[in-house]
């Protein structure tokens, strides 16, 4: 079994994404109602609760190999012990079956505010502990086993550490520091930034220099008095790996700012007509494609500046990586689509006048 995640702050575009899917249905949850707009607002009254935490949206979809199918009840069982698993025991939570794919999957959406006392369910070692909760998931329920990709790129924990694994019930260190680099590194604007949003929790981090060219070399991670060099954790958290991840990243993180501010200036110019003031985000898409089409931008650069658009924006934040792929490309396509119909119909209606 799979799951992946994602945070979010937008609880009605997590639930429109899930229950627009074809054959979507709500099989599951601690709220009875099924109307998005109840639920939504069900939702922000339990985000109240704590206004200081801004993603309150919780997002994972559970998925199992093409041959297995499980039944609702079971679905509805695997989707309670993986909640419990994460820490949600008195969460808000809907679960939603899809059949839009040949995996048999579903989709919870849920509060991080526990509607008991506030607090919010913290997130920073929540990756590796989700797939720790499903390795144990199937076991219980005799499903398929599954890697995901990124373990494959670490090393796993020594026979020792499982050892210890085991008889503490915590996880070693090994596995906590892959867990926190991979989290900090989302986000992190240079080197210096990520190490220091390590060390904010806890973690110590050193570099190595070259003593002949007195360049960055090599890094290492220390933890409850437990260091590994970063190449000990894996490949990916090399120093020359990390580096180039962290400016990858960055890099794409300034495209996607310049594009952005061309994408609101398109935006802004088609909200100062009257026409347009109240109009939905797709209309307001379609209508800048259309000035792009007629300032001959190219295709890959309205590409780029139609993925800026407040709709995919929203989906970002809500969905997960996949699944905000298919949703975005599907989407943008119909909206070129429908803006090269609307100038092929302007046009019609232009030569036909012309000709009376």
């Amino acid at each position: 079994m799979i799951a992946k995640q994602v945070k979010g702050s937008n609880f009605g575009g997590a639930l429109n994404y899930v229950e627009s899917k074809p054959g979507a249905i709500k099989i599951g949850g601690n709220i009875a109602s099924s109307s998005r707009d109840v639920l939504t607002e069900q939702f922000r009254l339990s985000a109240a609760l704590n206004a200081q935490v801004e993603r309150t949206v919780f997002h994972a979809s559970l998925s199992v190999p093409a041959s297995e199918r499980l039944s609702d009840h079971t679905w509805r069982a695997v989707a309670r012990d993986y909640l419990d698993g994460m820490g949600f025991t008195a969460n808000q939570y809907v679960l939603y079956r899809h059949t839009d794919t040949k995996h048999d999957h579903v989709h919870i959406i849920a509060s991080r505010i526990r509607f008991d006392n506030g607090k919010v369910i913290r997130d920073f070692w929540d990756f590796r502990r989700g797939e720790k909760v499903m390795r144990g998931i199937e076991q219980k329920y005799g499903l398929t086993p599954q890697q995901p990709s990124w373990e494959k790129e670490v090393r796993a924990p020594t026979t020792a550490e499982m050892r210890q694994e085991y008889r503490t019930g915590k996880e070693c260190v090994r596995t906590r520091l892959q867990s926190a680099i991979a989290e900090q590194l989302k986000s992190s604007q240079s080197v210096q930034h990520f190490a220091e949003r390590l060390r904010e929790h806890g973690i110590e981090v050193r570099f190595r220099n070259n003593p002949e060219t007195g360049q960055t070399s090599g890094i290492s991670f220390a933890l409850d008095g437990i260091k590994f060099p970063g190449g000990k954790l894996g490949r990916k958290y090399s120093y020359p790996a990390l580096a180039q991840t962290i400016e990858e990243n960055a890099v794409k993180r300034r495209g996607r700012n310049v594009y952005r501010e061309r994408y609101q200036d398109y935006s802004r110019r088609v909200r100062e007509r009257p026409e347009f003031a109240d109009a939905s985000s797709r209309v307001i898409d379609v209508a800048i494609a259309i000035m792009l089409f007629k300032e001959l931008i190219n295709q890959d650069e309205r590409a780029r500046i139609l993925s800026q658009s407040d709709q995919v924006q929203e989906w970002r934040e809500t969905l997960d990586k996949s699944e905000f792929l298919d949703q975005s490309s599907e989407y943008l396509t119909g909206v070129e689509v429908e803006a090269e119909q609307l100038m092929n119909s302007f046009e019609r209606k232009k030569a036909s006048q012309l000709e009376v």
